[in-house]
C-alpha cells in the first residue's frame, strides 16, 4: 500500500465516526456538531475526495482480469462506506429542515411532526428507532437489489445487442431460400438501418481428434458481417479477415495469439522448427510436410476449450444431411482451419456458435446460390418493434417473417422480468415486517397520547383530523427510514458502480458485478414502502380517531 493510500485510510477511520456522530447530533438536536466535529467532517470529505481520485486513476491503469490486492480492496470497501457514511450525514442533516417545513403547512402536519418529535418514554423511543431502522434497511436491501438485477438485465442485453442482429427477416419454416433481387437493397437504403447481410445458418456437430459438440453454424460474409454483429471486434486470438486468406494460417508468425489460457493469459504460437536445434531429419521432413488448405472457422472460447483447439487447428464440421452409401447414410463432412477465437461474455453463445465464409457453408448443407435469412443492424435497437411493424408488409408479401432482438430471445428476456418481479414481491415482505414496528409504535403512542388526543378533539378536532395526524406521523416515520435507505443504497449502488466488486470472469463471464442506478426503479421502492407504511398506520389511526374526549379526560 503506498503512502498515499495509508494516509487515506487513516483519514478514513478518523472520520467515520465524525460523519456518524453528526448524522446522530443533526437529528436529535437539529445541529451539525462542535467546532471539533465539524472539522473532522471536513477532513472526511477531503479524504473522500482524494481517495476517489486515487482509486480512479487506479482503475485506469488496472487490468481487468488481474486480482486486486489486500490493500487495494481494503481503499474500495473504506470508500464505499465513507460515502455511505457522507450520503447518511447530509440526508439526516435535512430531516429538521423537512420537519420545520411540514410543520408550516398546516393544523394536521403541525401536530404529527409535534408527536414525532416530543419527548416519549423509554420502550417507545426504542421501538420508534427501531421502526425507522428496519424500514431503512429493508428499503436499502430492496433497492440494492433491484439495482444489481437492473445492472446483470443491463449487461446481458448489451451482448444480445452487440452479437445478435437487431432485426432477421428469414422464412418461417428457417428454410434456406433464395434472396430477393432488391430486398437487400432497400434495406439498406432505410435511413434507420446501419448495415444489412445475407446469412446462413444451421445446426451441426464441431469434431476435433479430441473431444466433439453440437454447433450452430453461421454462413457469412466477412466484408459485411461487420456492420452488422460485433463478433469481429470481439475476437482474442486470431483475425477474423482469415475467413478470406486462409492461406495465412498455414504460416503464421511465432508471437501470433493462437488462444488463451485459464487465467487469461495469451498463448503465441512460438518459433517454428527451424529454431529447433538437434532435430532428426527425417523427423523434420515429416513435420515440414505441406499441410492442406482449409476454409477459416471462428470459433468462440468455450468451445475452442472443449474441443481442445487453438488457431491453425484443424477442425471438422458434420451436417445433419448426408450421402447414401452401401452402408447406409454418411454424413457430410467439411474440415476447417481456426481462424479466430472470440469472447462475448455469454457461455451459451461461446460455447456453440461458429462462423465461416457463406460459400464454405453452403456447400455441404446444399445450398448453394441460397441464403437462410437477411440480418439487419439498426441505428436504435429500441426502434426495433417500430421498424418491424413498418417492413412487414412487404417481407410477408415474399413469403418471409421478420423478428426483432426481443422475438429472438423473447424467453430470456420474460424470465428476466418474472424472477425481477417475484425478487420485489419476497424483498418487499422484509418492508412489510419492519412496518408492524410501526404499527406497534403507534398503538403505544394512542394509549400513551390519550389525553393529548381527547383534548384535540374538545377544541374542535374532527375524527378525519385525528386519523390524518396519526397516519401523517405513521408516515413521517416510515419516511425517514424511506429516506435513509434509499439515501444508504444510492451509494452503496453507486460505490459498486465506480469502484465495482470484482468477480471471476472464469466462472461469471463478468469481471466486476454490474450495477444500473435506474430513478423508475427507486421510485418504485419508494413508493412501495410508503403504502405499506400507510397501510400499516391506518389501524392505530383509525382507533385513535373512535376515542370520545369523554373517556381521555376522566382522569386528567
Amino acid at each position: 500500500m503506498t503512502p498515499a493510500a495509508a494516509l487515506g485510510a487513516l483519514l478514513l477511520a478518523l472520520s467515520g465516526s465524525a460523519v456518524a456522530r453528526a448524522a446522530f447530533g443533526s437529528f436529535r438536536e437539529r445541529r451539525i456538531g462542535s467546532g471539533l466535529w465539524r472539522a473532522l467532517g471536513s477532513l472526511a470529505a477531503f479524504a473522500l475526495v482524494a481517495l476517489l481520485v486515487y482509486l480512479a486513476r487506479l482503475s485506469e491503469t488496472a487490468v481487468p482480469t488481474a486480482p486486486l490486492g489486500r490493500g487495494e480492496l481494503i481503499l474500495r470497501a473504506l470508500a464505499i462506506v465513507l460515502f455511505l457514511l457522507h450520503t447518511l450525514a447530509a440526508t439526516t442533516s435535512a430531516i429538521p429542515l423537512l420537519f420545520a417545513a411540514a410543520e408550516r403547512a398546516g393544523f394536521v402536519s403541525l401536530v404529527a411532526v409535534r408527536h414525532v418529535r416530543s419527548p416519549r418514554t423509554g420502550f417507545l423511543r426504542v421501538i420508534s428507532f427501531l421502526a425507522m431502522a428496519g424500514i431503512g434497511v429493508a428499503t436499502a436491501a430492496l433497492a440494492t437489489v433491484i439495482s444489481v438485477m437492473g445492472g446483470f438485465s443491463a449487461d446481458l442485453r448489451t451482448k444480445i445487442i452487440g452479437s445478435n442482429p437487431h432485426v432477421l427477416i428469414d422464412r418461417p419454416t428457417q428454410e434456406p431460400f433464395e434472396l430477393p433481387a432488391s430486398l437487400l437493397a432497400e434495406l439498406r437504403a432505410d435511413p434507420n438501418v446501419v448495415g444489412a447481410t445475407a446469412t446462413l445458418r444451421f445446426e451441426a456437430m464441431a469434431s476435433s481428434p479430441s473431444n466433439l459438440n453440437g454447433v450452430v453454424l453461421h454462413g457469412v460474409d466477412p466484408r459485411e458481417v461487420t456492420q452488422v454483429l460485433d463478433v469481429p471486434k470481439l475476437v482474442e486470438a486470431g483475425d477474423f479477415a482469415y475467413l478470406e486468406t486462409p492461406e495465412k494460417l498455414l504460416d503464421l508468425p511465432a508471437d501470433a495469439i493462437i488462444g488463451v489460457g485459464p487465467a487469461g493469459e495469451a498463448i503465441v504460437k512460438g518459433p517454428g522448427l527451424d529454431a529447433v536445434e538437434g532435430l532428426d531429419p527425417l523427423v523434420r521432413d515429416v513435420l515440414r510436410a505441406p499441410a492442406d488448405r482449409r476454409p477459416g472457422l471462428v470459433v468462440g472460447r468455450e468451445l475452442a476449450r472443449t474441443l481442445h483447439v487453438m488457431v491453425g487447428d484443424e477442425l471438422a464440421i458434420v451436417a445433419p444431411m448426408g450421402d447414401l452409401s452401401p452402408v447406409g447414410v454418411m454424413p457430410r463432412t467439411r474440415k476447417f482451419r481456426i481462424a479466430a477465437i472470440f469472447y462475448s461474455g455469454m457461455y451459451e453463445y461461446d460455447a456453440t456458435h461458429v462462423y465461416a465464409r457463406i460459400a464454405d457453408v453452403a456447400e455441404p448443407f446444399e445450398a448453394v446460390g441460397k441464403i437462410g435469412g437477411i440480418e439487419v443492424r439498426l441505428r436504435d435497437p429500441d426502434a426495433s418493434e417500430a421498424f418491424v411493424a413498418a417492413w412487414l408488409p412487404r417481407v410477408r408479401e415474399l413469403d418471409l417473417d421478420a423478428r426483432d432482438w426481443r422475438m429472438l430471445n423473447k424467453n430470456l428476456f420474460t424470465a428476466l422480468r418474472l424472477e425481477r418481479g417475484a425478487t420485489f414481491v419476497v424483498l418487499s415482505l422484509a418492508v412489510v415486517v419492519a412496518s408492524f414496528c410501526i404499527l406497534c409504535t403507534l398503538l403505544l403512542l394512542v394509549s400513551e397520547k390519550t389525553g393529548e388526543i381527547a383534548v384535540l378533539k374538545a377544541i374542535g378536532a374532527t375524527d378525519t383530523d385525528i386519523v390524518r395526524i396519526f397516519l401523517g406521523e405513521g408516515l413521517v416515520l416510515g419516511g425517514v427510514g424511506v429516506v435513509l435507505g434509499s439515501a444508504a443504497s444510492l451509494a452503496i449502488c453507486l460505490g459498486l458502480r465506480w469502484f465495482g466488486l470484482r468477480l471471476d470472469p472464469e466462472v461469471y463471464y463478468l469481471d466486476k458485478l454490474p450495477v444500473t442506478v435506474n430513478p423508475l426503479d427507486f421510485l418504485a421502492v419508494v413508493a412501495a414502502a410508503l403504502l405499506i407504511c400507510a397501510a400499516a398506520t391506518y389501524w392505530p389511526a383509525r382507533a385513535a380517531s373512535r376515542l370520545r374526549p369523554v373517556e381521555g379526560l376522566r382522569y386528567e
